[in-house]
Formats: structure tokens, sequence, C-alpha cells
């Protein structure tokens, strides 16, 4: 038996055997101790807080929900000593890439995050695979939609640090973190001066500010949404009459106008037809 400690990492609470919760509150405050006076400190430790919060996820499931002491100096080991202002990280790793895996980004998407995912993986301008994508559909008359859509359901979205960073093929630990940061600042301020982190905090402050305000909006829209509903007179099937209609008219015009609907609603209606004929025979010969 284990005693156990409830920990808050990202926003996110965590269960971890209290040796484990040592070993992760001794990271970070060596991680604190190490950027202390680093400008970017804020940043880099809570970046480093939703590596460490994406990596404690692996180890949750819904018949385990306690991070044990080995499996969080597994995470530690993975994340890597965090180096001070100036100094070479010691023990990192020397290979700078790691196994790539296919996600949907859906940073900048215009869809759903498919060409960008792909662009990612394979290293080239999203514009291409876009042009690719037009062209691809042109030629097989619409069908290549359907392989879209497909890709849209089965390839997962990249939401986690972890996955960014396997979409990309970059390394996942804390070094990785601080370089990201502190090349994004640099391109930043290269960008814009040095007076921006001035006005990146002043923006960060009325983002929060905003959020709050948006939260309290949509809480006073819920309520009064709730209070329509009640209030609401007429029939309410109206709007379902109307989007089935809608739909029935689409595909309507799909299946007449479309090759590629028009085979994939008959190969469907065949299906359905084997099925039905399938079950019927089977309660006929009972």
């Amino acid at each position: 038996m284990n005693t156990v400690t409830t920990i808050n990492l990202a926003g996110t609470a965590f269960q971890v055997e209290d040796p484990g919760y040592e070993a992760l509150k001794r990271y970070l405050d060596d991680a604190r101790t190490s950027l202390a006076g680093n400008p970017d400190e804020a940043e880099i430790l809570g970046d480093i807080e939703r590596a460490i919060a994406d990596k404690c996820r692996r180890y949750v499931t819904a018949h385990k929900n306690v991070i044990t002491t080995a499996e969080a100096e597994t995470i530690v080991k993975e994340m890597g000593p965090v180096a001070s202002e100036g100094e070479p990280a010691h023990d990192t790793p020397p290979s700078r890439s790691a196994p790539k895996r296919l996600y949907r980004v859906v940073e900048g998407e215009l869809i759903a995050g498919v060409a960008n995912g792909i662009a990612v993986y394979f290293d080239v301008d999203v514009m291409l695979v876009r042009i690719l994508f037009v062209l691809l559909t042109a030629l097989t008359g619409g069908g290549f939609i359907f392989g879209y859509l497909l890709a849209w359901i089965f390839i997962p979205v990249a939401e986690t640090s972890r996955q960014k960073a396997a979409a990309s093929g970059e390394p996942f630990n804390a070094q990785e973190i601080i370089d990201r940061v502190r090349a994004e600042y640099a391109r930043v301020e290269t960008k814009y001066g040095p007076e921006w982190r001035q006005q990146w905090k002043k923006w960060k402050y009325d983002l929060k500010r905003e959020h709050e305000e948006h939260k309290r909006w949509q809480r006073d829209a819920a309520r009064w949404r709730a209070y329509a509903r009640t209030q609401r007179r007429g029939p309410s099937w109206i709007g379902e009459v109307v989007a089935i209609v809608v739909f029935s008219f689409f595909a309507w015009y799909g299946y007449h106008h479309f090759p590629a609907v028009h085979d994939f609603m008959d190969a469907c209606w065949n299906l359905l037809n084997r099925i039905v004929d399938t079950i019927t025979n089977a309660i006929a010969n009972r």
C-alpha cells in the first residue's frame, strides 16, 4: 500500500505516488532554479509543465489513475536536464530528430488539417499538398473527396505537445522546449524589436480578461437559451423537417449529377439489401 499525492500540472490533476511526486517536484524546482533570471522563464516553465502533463497522460487509463514512482522517474529521465542560460545541457541525446507520426495539424488549417499534417510529415510546403488535392479531386470527378473524408476520420489530430512534436519528428524533452521558445522569441524580437515583450505581456493580460468576459457571456447565453426553450411556443419539429428536406435534396442532386456519389450510394444500397436478405434467410431457416 502506497500513499499518493494529487498534483496540478497545466490545469490537469494527476495522482502520483509520494516518491514520484518528490521526483517531479525536485525536477521542476531545479528547472525553476536553472531558469532564474531568464526573461522567458514563465513561458518555458509553462511549456515544461504541459510536456510533463502530456507524458503523464500515457500512464492514465480507465482502470489505472495513479502514476507510479517508476513511471514518474521515467518521465523525468525523458524530459532531460534543464540547462542554465548560456550553459550547454549535459546528457542531452545528440539526435535532434525522432520518429515521425502522421497527425492532422489544425493550426492554420482550411478544412480539417489533413493537408497540414501531410505537409509536416513529408516536410514540404502545405500549398503543394493543397494543389495536389485539388488536382486529384478534378481527375477523379470528385471521388477524391471521399478519400479526404476518410483521412479526416482516421488520421488523429495533434492535440498535445507530445503529438505535435511527433508530427514533425522533433524530440520531446526540456531542452527542445527551451530551444524552441528561445528561437521563436529571437525571431519575434528580430521582426518587431525589443519592445515586443511589454506589448506581449499587455496582450496576454487583455486576452485573459477578454477570455473571462467571454466565459461569463457564455454562461449568460446558456441561461438565456434555457429560458428561451421553456418559453418557446409552436411546433418544435419544423427545424428537423427542414433539415431532412435539405439533406434529401442534396442527396438527390449528388446522386444524379456526380458519378462518384451515384456509385457510392448504389454500393451502400446493394450492401444494405444483402444484409437484409441475409437476416431474412437466417430467420426463415431457423
